[in-house]
C-alpha cells in the first residue's frame, strides 16, 4: 500500500497518494519510522494540494517521531511561510543555514520570499542580495530583489533586477511576470482590488 501511495505521489495523482499515506497510517502495528515516514508524505502530499496548515502538523509529527531530514525542515518552512506562521518559518530556516548544505542554495531566497510575504522590502532586499553574492539561486534572486524594489517605491531599481531575472533565465518566467504585475499594480495603487 505504501509503495502504491508513493507511486501515485510520483506520478502526480497527489490525492490518491494522500488517500494511500492515510490508509497506511490507519494500519495497526506500525513503527515510528514508519509513522515519521506516512506524516512526510501526507505532509508533503498537503504540501503539494495547497493545504499548508495540514502539511505543517504532519511534518511537525514526523519530527516529534524523531525523523531528522533536512528537507523535511525545507518543507516545513515553506509551508510554515505559506499559512502565514512567518516566526516559525524563520527558526526553522535559521536551523537549515547552519546546516550550510550546498544543495539547498534556496535558502536565502526563501527567507527574501517569506520577507516579501511579510512586506519587509529592506529584509527581503537583504536576503535576496546576500543569495547573488553566495552565487546561490541567482536568476531567482535577481527577480526577488526585483519585487522587493517595488515594495521600496523604486521603481527603476526594480526594473534592472527584473531584466537580470529575465537574462538570467529564471524558472517559470511567465509565473514571474504575472506576479510582478500584480505586485507593481498593489503597490502603485494600493487601493485598487
Amino acid at each position: 500500500m505504501f509503495c502504491r501511495a508513493l507511486a501515485d505521489l510520483c506520478n502526480n495523482a497527489v490525492l490518491d497518494g494522500l488517500d494511500g499515506f492515510l490508509a497506511v497510517l490507519d494500519m495497526r502495528g506500525l513503527t515510528d519510522k514508519e509513522r515519521q515516514l506516512c506524516y512526510f508524505y501526507i505532509g508533503r502530499c498537503y504540501q503539494l494540494t495547497g493545504c499548508s496548515a495540514n502539511a505543517v502538523q504532519n511534518y511537525q509529527r514526523a519530527r516529534e517521531l524523531g525523523m531528522d531530514n533536512p528537507y523535511l525542515l525545507l518543507f516545513q518552512a515553506r509551508s510554515m511561510t505559506d499559512s502565514g506562521a512567518y516566526e516559525d518559518a524563520k527558526l526553522v530556516y535559521d536551523q537549515l543555514l547552519l546546516l550550510q548544505r550546498p544543495e539547498f542554495s534556496c535558502i536565502r531566497t526563501d527567507l527574501g520570499m517569506l520577507y516579501l510575504r511579510q512586506h519587509d522590502g529592506a529584509s527581503a532586499m537583504h536576503w535576496f542580495e546576500d543569495s547573488i553574492s553566495k552565487g546561490e539561486n541567482v536568476a531567482f534572486a535577481y527577480g526577488g530583489c526585483a519585487l522587493a524594489c517595488l515594495l521600496l517605491h523604486q521603481p527603476e531599481q526594480s526594473q534592472k533586477f527584473y531584466e537580470q531575472a529575465v537574462t538570467n533565465r529564471m524558472a517559470d518566467l511567465e509565473g514571474f511576470r504575472e506576479y510582478y504585475a500584480e505586485l507593481r499594480d498593489a503597490v502603485e495603487h494600493p487601493l485598487a482590488g
